[in-house]
């Protein structure tokens, strides 16, 4: 599925759904676990690291991070900003390019009304 295939399904659904006042709610929702994925290739690229098929570890005690430390934003919180394991603190670096996604998700969303809120998400 190509990006012009997605935005016409979005615009689709945009226009076909009883409630269009919350498909703002996809992308903002989204938004956090794509700027995540952008902290990870930050990291480990300049470092030659493998990207995919890789799973993140606590950068202290390098022990792998279940599924449920891995919701952006939301496992930071209810964690405390530590590491379930060794409690170590955990940088505020990911944090803070996931919450920059959500920034541009929420202003494409306040500015945006129709089906181009997905492009204006993604261009940035």
């Amino acid at each position: 599925m190509d990006c012009a295939q997605v935005l016409g399904a979005y615009s689709f659904l945009m226009a076909t759904t009883d409630f269009p006042g919350l498909l703002w709610l996809l992308p903002v929702i989204v938004a956090p676990f794509i700027g995540s994925f952008l902290g990870v290739l930050v990291v480990r690229l300049p470092g030659g690291e493998r990207v995919i098929f890789t799973r993140s570890v606590c950068p202290h005690c390098e022990t792998q991070l279940r599924p449920l430390d891995l919701f952006p934003l939301l496992s930071w919180l209810a964690l405390r900003g530590r590491c379930r394991h060794c409690a170590a603190r955990i940088g505020i670096f990911y944090r803070l390019i996931e919450l920059a996604a959500l920034a541009v998700a929420l202003w494409a969303a306040a500015v945006t009304s129709d089906g181009a809120l997905l492009a204006t998400c993604l261009l940035g």
